[in-house]
């Protein structure tokens, strides 16, 4: 019966050790800490609780309530999660999650003459780890130092390198370079968390195909854009001579006049929360790749700017075009991309 008692006595000291041991080395990990925008306060616990129908708040960013997208929680998803959710940092920039599922055959070579180059690698995995990204709610604004600057509008005055903004009632950026709309892009957000760079074709065409499933016509998107042939009221600062100069308008009728309108003017040209994706000023987008010759040879890399979405002068969205010069019908978005 002794040697018995001895048996069980160590089997249940194994055991309470064992026990001991994982809530020890269980309490050396940070837990998950929100502040009082509920966002995630620390990188290494975003993969924990990503989900694309519940996605992560990026540190410096607050949940917005919209009419459309709720971030309220039903069952662990947010109410909106398809319906584009909406963030916004401290400053006023807002952004819409676009919710997405990748497949490995995303990063395949393309009719074996061109492969992903590694930074475009990098951008897959982080979008197949959080399931989706943020992109800017409204085009592209001029920074801050110029926004004051409505008449001799021109090359002179926007094709410069400076900090664009996603807010409502700014005048778009048009007029610069794609090499300044890329540095530009770029220098929204760099930090520990988050960085921000200039929306690429491929992630353009998903979310052209997100709102087609979303029940909007993307393939002739007249009652949701700003085109040439189309009437709607507005109030906000517009151009009627090519965005040389802007002024402001109070319960405006667009008519048939050709216009660029400051962004986010009317709801009616909103989609899924995000504003003037179609019409207005066309949305400029890169694509990279490493072209390889015939004889499996690397040779250089190939970067494409092309425009997408139709714009003011426009009948309606059309095919895409070669972005090759500033010019007043294309402007850019900003994407943000979570580390």
């Amino acid at each position: 019966m002794k040697r018995i008692a001895i048996i069980v006595l160590s089997f249940l000291v194994a055991i309470t050790v064992s026990w001991l041991l994982v809530i020890y080395f269980n309490s050396l990990k940070k837990p998950i800490n929100f502040d009082d925008n509920n966002s995630v306060s620390t990188i290494n616990q975003i993969e924990k609780i990503c989900e694309y129908n519940n996605p992560i708040v990026p540190n410096g960013f607050k949940k917005v309530e919209t009419e459309s997208a709720s971030w309220e929680l039903e069952n662990n998803v947010a109410k909106g999660w398809n319906n584009g959710l909406v963030i916004e940092d401290e400053i006023g920039n807002q952004f819409v999650w676009i919710p997405i599922k990748l497949m490995d055959e995303y990063i395949l070579e393309k009719d074996n003459h061109f492969a992903i180059p590694p930074e475009e690698k990098n951008v897959f995995a982080l979008l197949k780890k959080y399931n989706g990204f943020y992109v800017a709610r409204y085009e592209a604004g001029v920074p801050l130092e110029i926004q004051n600057t409505l008449t001799n509008i021109s090359e002179e005055t926007n094709n410069i390198e400076g900090i664009p903004v996603s807010k409502k009632g700014i005048r778009p950026w048009n007029f610069l370079t794609k090499e300044n709309a890329v540095i530009n892009a770029e220098k929204m957000y760099s930090n520990e968390y988050v960085y921000s760079s200039l929306l690429t074709d491929r992630e353009w065409v998903h979310i052209d195909s997100w709102l087609s499933q979303s029940g909007y016509d993307v393939k002739d998107p007249k009652e949701y854009g700003n085109f040439s042939n189309v009437n709607f009221k507005f109030t906000g600062l517009y151009s009627n001579d090519i965005g040389k100069t802007y002024v402001y308008g109070e319960d405006k009728n667009k008519a048939t006049i050709n216009m660029i309108l400051a962004t986010g003017l009317t709801d009616r040209n909103k989609t899924n929360n995000i504003y003037d994706f179609y019409g207005n000023v066309a949305e400029g987008t890169i694509y990279k790749f490493e072209y390889i010759d015939k004889d499996g040879i690397l040779k250089k890399i190939y970067t494409d700017f092309n425009a997408y979405g139709g714009y003011y002068d426009n009948s309606s969205k059309g095919e895409s075009f070669n972005y090759v010069w500033p010019n007043s019908k294309t402007g850019f978005r900003v994407v943000l991309y979570m580390k």
